[in-house]
C-alpha cells in the first residue's frame, strides 16, 4: 500500500501514499457516508493500481452487506481475506456478518482469528463501527435474526429454508412486513400458492403497497387459476414502478411461460417494454474491434441470469463444453447469486468467467467491452437474470438471441434469433420487431442423457389393457384451454387414462384445481395427480407409467419431453401460433418426429387415436425410440455446437464486411 521516496540529501525515508492508497482513503469516506457508488469507483481505481489489494475487496464486501445481499457480502469478504489472512478488519467484518444471520460457528471462528491479529497499520477506520462487532451483534439478539436468515436461504436458492425462517420470524414479530413479504416470495418459488397469497396480501394490508409485493402476488393468483386478478395486480404493480424495467421484464415473463398466450398480446407487452425503457437507448455502432481475420478465435459472450440447475443448463452445458478455445472462446457472464455444482461446472468450461449481479447495464457494457468480444448471445431475455437493456446498447459487433427466451424480444441492439424452420416456419415472415431470424439447418438444442439413466421399461398398456397418457410440469402450465384438449382426446378414447406428474410438488390446491378442472369434463374418475418426490426415485421413473407423453406447449416442458423421448415414450403435442408455443415442435423435428406435433385440435384428437389403436406398434415404438433418439439431431450436441460455430462465423462475416 506505501512506497518510498529517495530523497537527495536526507538519509532517511519519507512514506509516500501510493495510488492504491489514495483510493482505498478515498473509499473509506464515501463508504462512512453511505456513498456506494463513489466507494465502488474509488476501490476500482485502487484495484487497478494495485491488483489483488484486499483493502478494495474488503470494502467492496461491506458495500454488499449495506445493499442487503448478505450471501454476495460474504463471497467477497472472503476473498479479501484469502487475500490477506493477517487483515484484522477483515477477520472482524466476517465475524460481525456471518453473527447477523445466524452463523454463529463460523463467526466466533473469525472473531478468535481477529482477536490475534493487529489493526490496519495506516489506515484507520477501515471497518466502520455501524457494521458492530461479534460480540454486540451476538449480544445485542437482533429480533429480525431469522429473517436475516431467510434471506441468506432466498439468495441461495433454498426458498423451503427461507420459508421456515419466515415462520420463525413471524412467531417473534408477528405481521412483520419484510419477513411478510419476504415470505410470500419465497413461497412462489416452492409453489406453495396459497401460503404466498396469504402472505403477500397481509403485507399489502400492513403497509403501502409495493410493487415487488403487487409483482409476486400476481404470479401466485396466476398460478392458482385467477387469471383477471392477476392482471389487475400486475397493471397495479407497473402503475407504483413505471420505470423499473426489471419488474417489467418480470411481468413480461410470467405473460410469456403460459402456454395459450395470444401472440398479439405477448408482441404488444414487448413492444410496451421497449417504449418504456429502451426507447432513449441508441446502440452504439461498434466496428470490430479485433483483427479481421475471419479464422482467428472468436469472442463469443453468454449473458445468463440461470447459470445453475435447472432445465435450461441441461441443454446449454454439453454445448457449452464442446466450445474450444482456439475456435470459439467462450466468455460467460453470469446474473445470478445462485451456486452450485452445475454452476462451478460451467465455470471450468468458460475461458472466463464473470459475476455481473447487481452491476449496472452500462458498467456490464463496458465489461463486456474491456474483454473484447465479438458475440454476446442473450441466454435470458425477459426471465429472471435477463439484462435486455445491456443489449439495448449492444454490448458487441454481433448479438442475437438463442435457447433461454422463447420470444423476440426485439431491442434495437440485438441483431439475430437463432432457432430452425420448425420452431420459426419460413411462411411466417421477419418479426414485427426488426430482428433477423437466423435458421440453423437441425435443431437448436440438443439433449444428452445422464449415465444413471434407466433401462426402457415394457409398454404399461401391455400389463393394464389402457392406455396412459401422462404429462410430468409445473402444474401452472395446465390451463382449461390446455385441459379441454386433453379432455377431448381422452373422450374419443373409452378406457383411456390421465396421469398428471406434480413435478415440483406443489401446494394442494394447485392439485385440486387440476381435479375440479377435469371433473368438469366429466373425467375426474380417469384422472390422477401424483407428487414426483413421493413416487419417482429419479427424474425418468414417471415414464415406467405412461404409455404416451403431453407436450404443454411451454419452453418449461423441454426437458420433461427430451427425458420421455429417452424412456422410450412417444411425445405428442400441439403447437401454437407464435415462437415460443413451437419449441415443441422445433424438439420432435430435432427427433425426426414430425409428425408428432400438429396444429390443431381435430388433429391432435386423430394423432393420439392412431397411436393407441395398435398397442404392438406402440411397444415396439418403446422398444426402438432411444436409440433412434440418439441418432438423431436431438441426440447430438456435437453436431449442435459445429452448427452454431459455422452460424457464429458466417455472421462474423457479415459484419466483418459491412464493417
Amino acid at each position: 500500500m506505501l512506497k518510498t521516496s529517495p530523497q537527495d540529501a536526507a538519509p532517511s525515508l519519507v512514506l509516500v501514499p501510493s495510488e492504491a492508497d489514495v483510493a482505498i482513503r478515498e473509499a473509506v469516506e464515501a463508504l462512512e457516508a453511505e456513498w456506494h457508488d463513489e466507494t465502488i469507483l474509488a476501490c476500482e481505481r485502487a484495484l487497478k493500481a494495485e491488483a489483488g489489494c484486499a483493502e478494495a475487496v474488503l470494502l467492496l464486501g461491506l458495500v454488499h452487506v449495506d445493499l442487503d445481499v448478505p450471501t454476495k457480502a460474504i463471497e467477497i469478504l472472503e476473498h479479501a481475506h484469502e487475500l490477506n489472512p493477517l487483515m484484522q478488519e477483515c477477520a472482524d467484518a466476517l465475524a460481525a456478518i456471518l453473527v447477523r444471520i445466524g452463523k454463529v460457528g463460523e463467526a466466533l471462528f473469525y472473531a478468535k482469528l481477529a482477536t490475534t491479529l493487529a489493526p490496519h497499520p495506516t489506515i484507520k477506520n477501515l471497518l466502520p463501527q455501524r457494521y458492530g462487532t461479534f460480540f454486540q451483534n451476538f449480544q445485542t439478539g437482533d429480533p429480525r435474526t431469522y429473517f436475516h436468515r431467510a434471506g441468506y436461504s432466498f439468495e441461495a436458492g433454498a426458498f423451503a429454508e427461507a420459508v421456515a425462517h419466515c415462520r420463525r420470524q413471524l412467531e417473534l414479530t408477528p405481521g412483520d412486513p419484510e419477513t411478510l413479504s419476504l415470505m410470500g416470495r419465497a413461497s412462489l418459488k416452492t409453489g406453495r400458492f396459497e401460503t404466498s397469497i396469504s402472505a403477500l396480501h397481509t403485507a399489502l394490508h400492513v403497509s403501502p403497497p409495493e410493487a415487488g409485493n403487487l409483482l409476486s402476488l400476481g404470479s401466485a393468483l396466476h398460478a392458482t387459476g385467477h387469471g383477471e386478478e392477476a392482471v389487475a395486480c400486475h397493471a397495479a404493480a407497473l402503475s407504483l414502478s413505471p420505470d423499473d424495467p426489471v419488474l417489467h421484464s418480470a411481468v413480461i415473463a410470467d405473460l410469456v411461460r403460459r402456454p395459450g398466450t395470444d401472440a398479439g398480446r405477448i408482441e404488444a407487452a414487448h413492444a410496451e417494454w421497449r417504449a418504456q425503457h429502451a426507447a432513449a437507448i441508441t446502440p452504439r455502432a461498434l466496428a470490430p474491434t479485433n483483427p479481421q481475420d475471419l479464422e482467428r478465435p472468436l469472442r463469443v459472450a453468454y449473458l445468463s441470469g440461470a447459470f445453475h440447475q435447472n432445465d435450461f443448463t441441461e441443454l446449454f452445458e454439453p454445448v457449452l463444453r464442446l466450445h474450444r478455445p482456439e475456435r470459439i472462446a467462450a466468455f460467460c457472464y453470469s446474473n445470478t447469486t445462485y451456486v452450485d455444482a452445475t454452476t462451478e461446472g460451467l465455470m471450468g468450461a468458460a475461458v472466463k468467467w464473470t459475476d455481473i449481479a447487481g452491476i449496472d447495464d452500462e458498467t456490464v457494457w463496458e465489461i463486456l467491452r474491456g474483454d473484447e468480444i465479438d458475440i454476446a448471445v442473450d441466454l435470458s431475455g425477459h426471465f429472471e437474470g435477463g439484462r435486455p437493456l445491456v443489449f439495448a446498447w449492444r454490448p458487441a459487433p454481433v448479438t442475437l438471441s438463442w435457447l433461454g427466451y422463447p420470444h423476440p424480444h426485439g431491442l434495437p441492439g440485438l441483431d439475430y434469433i437463432l432457432t430452425d424452420a420448425a420452431a420459426w416456419p419460413p411462411a411466417t415472415g421477419a418479426p414485427a420487431s426488426g430482428q433477423e431470424i437466423w435458421p440453423l439447418p437441425r435443431a437448436p438444442l440438443a439433449y444428452i442423457a445422464p449415465i444413471s439413466i434407466p433401462d426402457v421399461g415394457p409398454l404399461p398398456a401391455a400389463q393394464s389393457g389402457t392406455v396412459t397418457f401422462g404429462v410430468k410440469c409445473d402444474l401452472t402450465l395446465i390451463t382449461p384451454a390446455l385441459a379441454r384438449d386433453w379432455a377431448e382426446m381422452l373422450w374419443s378414447q373409452d378406457k383411456a387414462t390421465l396421469l398428471i406428474c406434480n413435478r415440483f410438488d406443489q401446494d394442494e390446491a394447485s392439485v385440486q384445481r387440476l381435479t375440479d378442472l377435469f371433473s368438469h369434463f366429466g373425467l375426474r374418475a380417469r384422472m390422477d395427480v401424483v407428487n414426483m418426490s413421493d413416487n419417482f426415485a429419479s427424474d425418468f421413473a414417471f415414464y415406467d407409467h405412461v404409455d404416451i407423453a403431453l407436450d404443454t406447449g411451454s419452453c418449461g416442458s423441454l426437458v420433461e419431453n427430451c427425458r420421455a423421448l429417452w424412456m422410450g415414450v412417444p411425445v405428442i403435442g400441439l403447437a401454437g401460433d407464435h415462437y415460443g408455443a413451437r419449441l415443441g415442435a422445433s424438439l420432435l423435428a430435432g427427433a425426426d418426429r414430425t409428425a408428432w406435433s400438429v396444429g390443431s385440435t381435430h388433429d391432435f384428437v386423430a394423432l393420439a387415436g392412431r397411436l393407441c389403436e395398435d398397442p404392438g406398434k406402440l411397444a415396439d415404438l418403446r422398444a426402438t425410440l432411444r436409440d433412434q433418439v440418439r441418432r438423431s439431431s436431438l441426440g447430438d450436441p456435437v453436431g449442435l455446437y459445429i452448427a452454431l460455430e459455422n452460424a457464429y462465423r458466417e455472421m462474423w462475416r457479415h459484419r466483418t464486411a459491412g464493417a
